[in-house]
């Protein structure tokens, strides 16, 4: 007779066992799930460092090309002031030659319109380098007085406008230029010059010169006060010249210097941004390193 066992049965395991068990897969996977959360914000913060770089680095390029800009604004104003510096020195150099610095000549004292340099300088020629006469303060054998005539001068014929319209003279000048036409044309000056009164000429922007008793000067003869009118002109619109590149100057140094500042700034964003990214790097992979053990 066979004897038959009955099947083996698998043991249980005993309630505290089971306990021990469950609680170890809870825990592990507690510490997955943190690991994996811990990694997830690592990964943001590296990526959210990654995109300010990029802002950063756009903004520094940007501001590094405005720093260049400026610069160069900065240096051609320079080089346009030095140049009128030049120009200047030797204009009031050219002034200077052969003039008594103590007896100033009357043309120096003189503003005219641009373009009525010829017409001054041909209607009162050489008599515009003559210095005007204070008590004893003139040696010179030439100069101006103050010998304003009681008899005022006759109107100059119709349609023409008297040279002193054009420009700014001290006073023992206003009655000579006051009888001092400017003509529209040469033929204009010559037809009317018939009807010119003793005292009186005509003249045009061109130059040239019609005088009352027949006298005429062609246009087309530069004299020297006319050159000396040039170049006093030529100051005077360097001086304007320079007070506006000055002013552009300054604002363009202040633009410069705020522009470096910020290039300054944002170079200090990206080192600091750079710290953070090595930082969240680094943590990254160390958060990897762990989820992988």
């Amino acid at each position: 007779l066979m004897i038959r066992r009955p099947p083996r049965s698998t043991p249980k395991p005993s309630s505290a066992a089971s306990d021990v068990y469950k609680r170890q897969n809870t825990g592990s996977a507690e510490h997955v799930g943190r690991l994996e959360s811990a990694l997830e914000k690592i990964s943001q913060a590296v990526n959210e460092s990654t995109a300010k770089l990029s802002v950063i680095e756009n903004d520094k390029a940007e501001c590094g090309g405005l720093v260049d800009e400026a610069y160069r604004v900065v240096q051609e104003i320079s080089s346009q002031l030095t140049r009128l510096e030049a120009e200047t020195e030797s204009l009031t150099a050219m002034l200077s030659a052969n003039i008594d610095m103590d007896q100033t000549p009357v043309v120096d004292l003189i503003d005219v319109n641009e373009g009525y340099e010829k017409a001054l300088s041909t209607a009162l020629g050489d008599d515009l380098t003559a210095p005007i006469k204070t008590g004893d303060s003139i040696t010179g054998k030439r100069f101006w007085t103050d010998n304003t005539s009681k008899h005022k001068g006759s109107k100059l014929p119709e349609g023409v406008k008297a040279l002193a319209n054009q420009v700014k003279v001290p006073e023992m000048l206003k009655d000579r230029l006051n009888q001092n036409g400017i003509a529209y044309d040469a033929a204009t000056a010559m037809r009317l010059q018939k009807e010119l009164v003793q005292g009186q000429c005509l003249t045009t922007v061109d130059g040239g010169l019609w005088r009352w008793d027949g006298y005429v000067t062609e246009p087309g003869i530069v004299s020297s006060a006319q050159i000396r009118i040039q170049q006093q002109n030529r100051v005077k619109e360097i001086e304007r010249n320079t007070e506006i590149l000055t002013a552009e100057q300054k604002n363009a140094s202040d633009g410069l210097i705020k522009l470096r500042e910020r290039l300054e700034e944002l170079d200090a964003q990206e080192k600091n941004e750079r710290t953070n990214y090595k930082n969240a790097y680094e943590a990254l992979d160390a958060a990897r390193q762990r989820l992988s053990a």
